[in-house]
């Protein structure tokens, strides 16, 4: 049976553990000298080629041959060197190993923490998720549930020194808002001029809806006759409707935040938008008449009597 040397606690101290140590030591030594001897015995029994007989050795014995011998193993407090190498190799393996595992085991714990912390934050995050999620919900209801609001609500007033007096009321009726000026344009119609964002879009668009294609490419600015094409001057558009419109597109600026100096400057391009818009129309019509197929003439049939 094989004696292990069992690993000594701190209580132990370095005394026990060399009084563990000499036991093995003596154990293996006896056990040693034991094989030793039969083995001799063996040796001797097969030069003289007689049988060999099953002596036994017993511990006295074998003390007896340990206290005659007078080599390391003579002396109980010393180690044999080799037993003492590998004990000591033994146990610088086993503090590395134990060292390994302590700096495995503090690597996983940090990941732990790390982990932990990411779930933390994770949940946080959810909580904030649910929190938008039901705040986009209670808005798309609120907006759902909500009518349209008229443009405008309420009209924004002008200086009395730029357009005297602002007639513009903005109500409607029968389907149909009030720009002022007598001029009707229907409501669906003015909700969508007024989501417009620029300005000669607006303009253009607003002067179809209230002269229409027809008119406005009978018209003209001024009434005058044009400079650089001849032939007869167009009537002038209606200064009440034209009022009207400039109205509307001071109003328009200023609900986009244009005030002063930068508002007049391009309430000025009213007219030249108006202008491109019925250039636009003609050039429109012309283009239609030029690709339009050319009616043949067709020869009435005969008649027969």
């Amino acid at each position: 049976m094989k004696t292990y040397l069992t690993p000594t606690t701190a209580s132990d101290g370095y005394s026990g553990f060399i009084i563990r140590l000499k036991k093995i030591t003596e154990d293996s030594r006896k056990k040693n000298l034991l094989a030793i001897l039969n083995e001799k015995k063996k040796e001797k029994n097969a030069l003289q080629k007689k049988p060999i007989q099953n002596e036994l050795y017993y511990e006295d014995d074998i003390e007896d041959y340990i206290e005659d011998d007078n080599d390391d193993f003579s002396d109980p407090g010393v180690v044999p060197e080799k037993l003492y190498k590998n004990l000591m190799e033994k146990l610088k393996d086993e503090k590395q190993k134990h060292r390994t595992t302590s700096e495995k085991l503090n690597t996983l714990k940090r990941k732990y923490d790390d982990l932990k912390n990411e779930l933390e934050e994770l949940r946080d995050l959810r909580a904030v998720t649910d929190q938008l999620r039901d705040c986009v919900s209670h808005l798309q209801t609120f907006v759902s549930s909500e009518s349209p609001r008229p443009y405008p609500c309420n009209p924004v007033p002008m200086p009395p020194a730029e357009t005297n007096e602002l007639v513009a009321r903005f109500t409607e009726e029968d389907g149909k808002v009030h720009l002022g000026q007598g001029v009707w344009v229907r409501g669906e119609v003015w909700r969508r001029i007024c989501t417009t964002h620029k300005d000669s879009l607006f303009v253009k668009e607003l002067a179809v809806a209230v002269w229409g294609t027809a008119a406005l490419k009978e018209r003209s600015i001024s009434g005058k006759e044009c400079p650089t094409k001849r032939g007869e001057a167009r009537p002038p558009l209606s200064p009440g409707k034209f009022r009207a419109v400039k109205e509307c597109f001071q109003w328009w600026l200023a609900d986009k935040g244009v005030e002063g100096e930068d508002q007049r400057k391009r309430l000025k391009s009213l007219g030249h938008y108006i202008s491109q818009k019925i250039m636009d129309i003609r050039k429109k019509e012309e283009k239609a008449k030029q690709t339009a197929p050319t009616p043949h003439p067709t020869t009435p049939s005969p008649t027969h009597t």
